[in-house]
């Protein structure tokens, strides 16, 4: 009986442990990527105003660093789909929220779709059309 219940008591720490272990693993992120909301189309010669949303310099979504720490700064550009051709880029200072607005101004000549990104191109937000009225 004094056997059962030693190993009883000993399965109950290995298990408790076990599971408190899991809530100090800080190496595991998945913080939000940054992402944006854009219009379908774009007239060449207008101004295309976007809001980035969750532009976290840090990732601390278990608790075990402090707050996330937004990014200071972040630069826009958009890119001819289908070439590395920068039509359009702007930098715009980032919020204590993490979101940023930034214009970008699409040249009159520019013709076909561009993929807005960041400049490093680690993020893509998507692609705009750019329609002659």
């Amino acid at each position: 009986m004094k056997t059962t219940m030693k190993r009883g008591m000993a399965l109950l720490l290995i298990c408790v442990t076990y599971a408190l272990s899991g809530c100090s693993n800080c190496g595991l992120s998945s913080c939000v990527a940054p992402h944006a909301d854009l219009p379908a189309t774009v007239a060449p010669g207008e101004t295309l105003t976007i809001e980035v949303k969750d532009l976290w310099a840090t990732c601390n979504d278990r608790g075990c660093d402090g707050p996330n720490e937004p990014m200071s700064n972040v630069t826009i550009e958009a890119v001819l789909v289908g070439t590395e051709d920068v039509v359009a880029s702007a930098t715009a200072s980032v919020n204590d929220e993490a979101t940023a607005q930034i214009t970008l101004s699409i040249p009159p000549d520019a013709d076909g779709s561009v993929t807005i990104r960041t400049s490093d191109a680690v993020y893509g937000f998507g692609t705009v059309e750019i329609v002659r009225e």
